[in-house]
């Protein structure tokens, strides 16, 4: 989400973006029900996963709650209104996810917020969310280590990085900074619950699914043990043909 371009420079507005997605129903359609279960910005199977980051369930009432208390009231025609402007963003998507975005684009209508798609390939779609044209950008990211979070949060990285949410926090930076210095796992959960918090906490972020990869070999294959530290990218190593 883009913590700078209003209305989403509010972070009302954003946590109710974020309450106002339905993922099961994104998994559902889009997935057949494949995905793997996403609820914070740190993936459910990575070691610096924190259950206490997941702060968003589907809850309509509660995304209405929320854009009340920012000032953006229901109008007439089901579209949320303050000061005599809709409530509009718009939502930039790689062409290869448009089902995507237009189920989150009727899911979040149904809060009274007007969405408009902006779909693009790249790299026009890169150079769109780099220059913060957009309110809301689907995007993937996976890493071996969760430093990588600072590849898309890190402040150095707006503009021409991978920092779409815009979101500058010195805060955050310094984080970045202790988890990389520290190399004991049990010393650096802590620094990255501290660093998912926040950034749930300022809903940057709306965690849809992680990818689920299938792969299909015939039955005289024999080895096919899979490497998949990243959860998305497994690599067979080990793989024979019997016969």
């Amino acid at each position: 989400i883009n913590t700078q371009r209003p209305p989403t420079d509010d972070v009302l507005v954003r946590q109710a973006l974020a309450f106002g997605v339905d993922r099961d129903e994104v998994n559902a359609v889009v997935y057949e029900g494949a995905s793997g279960p996403a609820d914070s910005v740190i993936s459910t199977f990575a070691w610096a996963y924190d259950p206490a980051t997941a702060l968003y369930n589907y809850d309509p009432d509660r995304a209405a709650q929320l854009l009340d208390e920012a000032g953006w009231t229901m109008g007439d025609a089901g579209v949320r209104q303050k000061d005599g402007e809709d409530l509009t963003i718009v939502h930039l998507a790689l062409t290869s996810v448009r089902q995507v975005a237009e189920i989150v684009q009727a899911q979040l209508t149904e809060i009274g917020v007007n969405v408009e798609l902006l779909v693009q390939d790249n790299p026009a779609q890169q150079q769109s969310a780099q220059q913060g044209q957009h309110n809301l950008v689907w995007t993937q990211w996976s890493g071996v280590d969760p430093a990588d979070l600072r590849k898309v949060y890190g402040s150095e990285n707006i503009g021409d990085g991978w920092n779409f949410a815009h979101y500058d926090n010195p805060e955050l930076d310094a984080l970045f900074l202790e988890g990389a210095a520290l190399n004991d796992v049990e010393e650096r959960k802590p620094v990255y619950s501290q660093i998912g918090m926040l950034l749930m906490e300022d809903a940057t972020f709306i965690p849809l699914n992680n990818r689920t990869v299938f792969l299909g070999v015939k039955a005289n294959v024999r080895g096919t043990d899979v490497i998949d530290e990243r959860g998305s990218m497994p690599r067979i190593y080990n793989a024979s043909i019997e016969g």
